[in-house]
């Protein structure tokens, strides 16, 4: 007889994994399926700043502050380390030239304030206080956001796979799904994983930049429903200098790329850049690689003096993340019109929404409820336009 599971969560990324846990610890028995192992796509290489200092719109602001407070609420009940949580603030940057300026960043500071998003503005003076090895121009002037944290992903979602195994429910590593089967009156009744096929009621689709493939797998004519860009990005990692800190916050520049950089919790550096992206077109060219790191060092550089480029190229270790960014750049959630029993979330916010969004569409797959914080971001907003 085959396996019965009340739900099959396809993906091990955060926003997968925080849906099966509100599922497993609300009685429901939930499979996560995942084809590489846990964290191993988006959620493993992302730069993971948890914020919603860089969405200004009130109902994606929204959305991000409510993901922001869910994470810090978890980090009281479990523990930053526990979490891989760390950071105290994100500082951003402007000069009156530069490709953000100073009347860039000033508006967003009043957006945020708008917004009631705790903010400062700082002085030139006042600069240096807070990162001492930053080049920042004669003419600098930032704004600061003390609630922002980052995260080390993989550290939450291993947790998130041992609370959910306590709570009776299943997470199989190497597990490809490679059918959704449907009953005849096309509501969902059986998922394939790794040669297995179980019974359910209920698939929630977390699959990140393999979205519109998972979507096919119920109905080609459901993948149309659901754009989704696979957007490529290089993120380098440097060892932790034992001499010095280097940086204290994240930060991001005022440069074409907006370079960021922020610190790990071993001590190491996270680096990005969105010009150096560029580079790397849709990454299949390994040639490509080394000359953007070295590039993005190149860049770091210009900020951060202390880093050598010479002595970093060789201990630099890149990873190329593809983000899942919706066609329209705004989150993806919510049941799919049209297939009962089939829920998606698609987003290039995922690390810091994905504690509400596993909790609203936990909510929404046990209750059917639909939560009015998602009303502005479900799919069927594409099968109307």
């Amino acid at each position: 007889m085959a396996r019965s599971f009340d739900a099959v969560v396809v993906g091990a990324g955060l926003i997968g994994l925080f849906a099966a846990w509100n599922l497993a610890r609300r009685g429901r028995r939930v499979l996560v399926a995942e084809r590489g192992t846990i964290a191993c796509g988006t959620t493993g290489a992302s730069f993971a700043w948890l914020n919603a200092t860089s969405k200004t719109e009130p109902d994606y602001h929204r959305l991000n502050a409510e993901g922001l407070a869910r994470h810090l609420e978890l980090a009281r009940l479990w523990g930053e380390r526990t979490m891989g949580m760390g950071g105290a603030g994100v500082l951003c940057w402007g000069e009156p030239e530069t490709t953000i300026t100073l009347d860039d960043l000033a508006e967003q500071a009043v957006a945020l304030k708008d917004l009631n998003y705790p903010c400062l503005w700082l002085d030139r003076d006042e600069l240096p206080a807070f990162e001492p090895r930053v080049a920042f121009g004669g003419m600098a002037e930032g704004l600061f956001a003390p609630r922002d944290r980052w995260l080390d992903a993989p550290i939450l979602a291993r947790h998130l796979a041992r609370e959910i195994a306590a709570a009776g429910s299943e997470v199989r590593e190497k597990a490809p799904v490679t059918t959704i089967g449907r009953n005849a009156s096309g509501a969902i009744e059986s998922v394939t994983v790794a040669g297995e096929t179980v019974a359910c009621a209920q698939v929630l689709l977390a699959a990140g930049p393999g979205t519109a493939d998972a979507i096919a797998m119920a109905g080609e004519d459901a993948a149309a429903l659901v754009p989704v860009k696979r957007v490529p990005g290089l993120l380098v990692t440097l060892p932790p200098d034992g001499a010095r800190t280097i940086v204290n916050h994240i930060l991001y520049a005022p440069d074409p790329g907006n370079f960021h950089i922020r610190p790990m919790s071993d001590g190491s550096l996270l680096l990005g850049d969105d010009a150096v992206d560029a580079m790397i077109g849709d990454s299949s060219d390994p040639t490509l690689l080394p000359v953007a790191v070295r590039a993005l060092l190149e860049v770091a550089a210009g900020h951060l003096p202390d880093l050598l480029v010479a002595e970093m190229l060789p201990h630099a270790r890149a990873a190329i993340g593809v983000r899942p960014v919706p066609g329209d750049g705004r989150t993806i959630a919510g049941a799919l019109p049209g297939i009962d029993g089939l829920f998606v979330a698609a987003t290039h916010s995922g690390i810091t929404l994905s504690p509400l969004l596993g909790e609203l569409l936990a909510a929404e797959m046990i209750e059917g409820a639909r939560a009015p914080l998602l009303a502005t971001f479900r799919p069927e907003r594409f099968a109307a336009a």
